[in-house]
């Protein structure tokens, strides 16, 4: 990992601080001075400010160096572009205040009083966690925010009768319930394993009666890609695990929701059925799921989707195959394993047995599938016939290379998904429906 504080503000870091703001920049060269500002304008007295310059290409690192320049308690931690949840660990690893609080670089603060009167709550009822309310600003617009429902101001919650898992900028947290705690190293949805695991851990918290944080709201879309979808995941199924472990119900079920509506759409149009770790990942979600809820049936929303578009990728596939038999007098199916032998029902369920010349295959171990000769490659005319393989993926692009040198052209590849899943319950294809 590469990082490297500044010298100008590195003597400055031993000094002890009521509050140590982290802050994390990534080409915030149009907000990071409302943001420092913000901060700078809180009347807590002791106030430490950590920027972490998560390698800007624009020119927010010159911003940084002349506020560092002149505020004393401004540090500047460069690093290269390694994602907020690194760039906040690494505010942690130097942060010197007793309480922190995280800010991003294109967010703000709005009460000048906010940060002082929840470190004052704090150490009047003994409490380490400490949130506020919020509000958002979205084209242009400023509206506010609910943390959770049925919020009571300046009251003492327990965590376990709300499970939050959204919001942490809107909370100051003592240092001592974070020391063992990280963000994981997620580019999406790093934020809330890092947040529930310190609620959990404070057992308690309190909101008071002022507006802290200001969230200015971006396109959500645009947060997402497919390589960011794979965290994304991650982070969804770290909050189910851990809501399991620690009989969080309402955390459980809250997570549930996000994945099959809040971030359903996003996981559906990113997901890439190629894409097998984001897959099993999804899978892995959904079992989970089924376990907590004692239901193996139960299928996530997005895989529902996906589903849906396989079956009618099938059966489109599976109209154009029956379409191209029907045009061949006579086919050979290359095969006699599991998968030709399913291909077999499709083509008896569909009246297009009688299409098949014969089985071909490289090493002989029978005869005949259903009064249908087999040979070995050696002993097959395949003059004028269509050779369809119904094998594996591994051996047929093989199989195809060792017919096309044999001058055997005249050669399809069968889908192996759909091979697998083509037996005698499928319904007829070649029937309109």
């Amino acid at each position: 990992m590469v990082y490297s504080i500044m010298s100008t503000s590195y003597k400055y870091m031993m000094r002890l601080y009521k509050i140590s703001v982290i802050i994390p920049v990534y080409n915030c060269e149009k907000y990071i001075s409302d943001c420092l500002n913000s901060v700078l304008a809180q009347s807590c007295d002791s106030i430490e400010i950590i920027c972490i310059n998560d390698g800007s290409t624009d020119g927010s690192s010159l911003i940084l160096e002349q506020y560092a320049r002149k505020s004393s308690n401004i540090s500047i931690i460069n690093q290269e572009n390694l994602g907020s949840g690194i760039a906040r660990n690494n505010g942690l690893d130097v942060a010197n205040g007793k309480y922190i609080a995280f800010l991003d670089g294109d967010d703000y603060y709005i009460d000048m009083t906010a940060l002082e009167s929840m470190v004052m709550f704090c150490e009047e009822n003994d409490i380490a966690v400490c949130g506020s309310k919020r509000k958002i600003l979205c084209n242009d617009k400023t509206t506010d925010m609910k943390l959770f429902n049925d919020v009571k101001i300046s009251a003492v919650y327990c965590y376990n009768d709300v499970q939050i898992d959204y919001d942490y900028q809107s909370f100051i947290f003592r240092r001592d319930v974070i020391e063992d705690i990280r963000f994981p190293y997620y580019k999406r949805f790093q934020d809330p394993p890092f947040f529930v695991r310190v609620m959990h851990k404070a057992e308690k918290f309190a909101v008071i009666d002022k507006y802290l944080y200001c969230y200015r709201q971006e396109n959500f879309s645009k947060k997402f890609d497919r390589e960011k979808l794979g965290d994304l995941l991650c982070g969804l199924k770290d909050n189910l695990v851990f809501a399991n472990e620690n009989n969080l119900d309402k955390l459980f079920y809250k997570t549930l929701e996000r994945i099959e509506y809040e971030y359903g759409d996003i996981i559906y149009h990113y997901m890439s059925t190629s894409d097998c770790n984001q897959l099993r990942l999804l899978m892995d979600i959904n079992k989970l799921v089924q376990k907590y809820v004692h239901d193996n049936s139960y299928t996530l929303r997005p895989i529902h989707r996906f589903m849906e578009d396989i079956q009618v990728s099938k059966k489109n596939y599976a109209k154009d195959l029956i379409d191209r038999i029907k045009k061949n007098d006579r086919i050979v199916v290359y095969g006699a394993g599991r998968l030709a032998k399913n291909f077999v029902e499709f083509l008896k369920n569909n009246a297009l047995l009688d299409k098949v010349d014969c089985f071909v295959v490289t090493q002989k171990e029978s005869d005949s599938i259903d009064g249908i000769s087999i040979y070995g490659i050696d002993e097959c005319d395949f003059n004028g016939k269509r050779v369809l393989i119904a094998t594996g993926v591994e051996s047929q692009y093989i199989i195809e290379e060792n017919l096309k040198s044999r001058g055997i052209e005249n050669v399809e590849l069968l889908d192996t998904v759909f091979l697998e899943s083509c037996d005698k319950n499928d319904r007829k294809y070649g029937e309109s429906n």
